[in-house]
């Protein structure tokens, strides 16, 4: 079967469509066409599906390509493809993919049963904010006659893991701790304050003070980061656009536990099996929540929350959702790590004693 698959939005909708490229590509004699962002969502599918030769990536975006010249290489490549089935993962631009799912000719076009472009599909598989896009995404496969295992996973190799390790100076004794408290600028209303930020990391280095915090983003949260290891040279490490994606999944396999808003790593961080304090507010932790069952979410649950949708996602301008309690989000910490390894727990233990 030859499957064109729309995945084109960030790293966590691509980490949350893995079992359907997975799904795709399992059987001999199938070809997958995966039309991504951009050149990190591709490394990314060619990492959680260990370079199948069967799936091929296409990045929407190239840098200094104008928009015509975007979508007639985009139409011409689909076109040549010659897809039997396309599949919308998520409800990523459903118009486009539909629009271009047309133009590919593929005769079984499956798509999310909301908005006004559900008529382009031949086949529409439901949706809501109640059921997470992994969920859906399976959804998705089966439309297509294809089981999907609500598998995320991806394994890091020994060696990798071992020289990044090396290369940013981790071997330590005590637990690592990463913090990935940005969102990119579009959607800052994701990130917590600065100030509280701050303050979790001061509490979280008196609580462990043999700790090692790993301050994660891109150059896009830079600044943050930057801010709060100046504030604590000695126990942070700030890896802002210090890491390849395959470094940074590195980097996370040997941490102990993510403190996370709702981004790209929240996700990553589920991919490699950590323990995860979900930081939510506009958005909301049922339909994109990282996939895990070692997930525990801190909210204030207020009554505009979640209010992320689209058309809406740069939110109120006032995020009061995020200005969430310092003390609440350490005590989830306590409790997600109870239990772990003796490394996490001694993080249990200082903290209780801490406060």
């Amino acid at each position: 079967m030859r499957s064109l698959i729309f995945a084109n939005q960030g790293l966590g909708d691509v980490v949350m469509a893995v079992p359907t490229i997975r799904a795709m590509a399992a059987s001999e004699g199938d070809e997958v066409l995966v039309l991504v962002k951009s050149d990190l969502e591709a490394q990314l599918v060619a990492l959680a599906t260990h370079g199948d030769t069967k799936i091929v990536m296409c990045a929407l975006r190239v840098s200094g390509e104008g928009r015509f010249h975007k979508l007639w290489r985009i139409l011409r490549l689909v076109r040549a493809f010659r897809p039997d089935v396309s599949l919308v993962t998520g409800d990523v631009h459903p118009g486009l993919a539909g629009v271009l799912s047309i133009a590919s000719n593929a005769p079984v076009r499956i798509g999310p049963e909301t908005g006004p472009f559900q008529f382009l599909y031949t086949r529409t598989v439901v949706t809501s904010p109640y059921i997470h896009k992994v969920h859906f995404n399976a959804k998705v496969s089966e439309a297509a006659g294809r089981t999907a295992p609500h598998d995320i996973s991806i394994a890091v190799p020994k060696g990798e893991a071992a020289a990044a390790s090396r290369k940013f100076d981790l071997g330590i004794a005590g637990p690592r701790i990463a913090v990935a408290l940005g969102s990119g600028v579009a959607e800052a209303h994701k990130r917590l304050p600065e100030t509280r930020a701050a303050a979790l990391v001061s509490k979280l280095v008196a609580a462990v003070p043999g700790a090692r915090i790993l301050l994660l983003g891109t150059q896009l949260e830079g600044t943050l980061n930057a801010r709060i290891a100046a504030l604590f040279p000695e126990q942070t490490v700030d890896l802002s656009s210090r890491t390849s994606l395959r470094e940074l999944v590195a980097v996370l396999s040997l941490s102990d536990v993510l403190v996370t808003t709702c981004n790209g790593i929240s996700h990553l961080g589920a991919a490699v099996g950590l323990p995860i304090v979900g930081l939510y507010g506009p958005t909301s932790p049922l339909r994109t929540g990282a996939f895990s069952t070692g997930l525990r979410v801190v909210s204030r649950r207020l009554q505009c929350s979640p209010c992320y949708r689209r058309g809406y996602t740069q939110g109120c301008g006032n995020p009061i959702c995020m200005e969430l309690d310092v003390d609440a989000i350490f005590t989830t910490i306590c409790e997600v790590t109870q239990g772990g390894t003796s490394r996490v727990g001694s993080l249990k233990q200082s903290g209780s004693t801490g406060r």
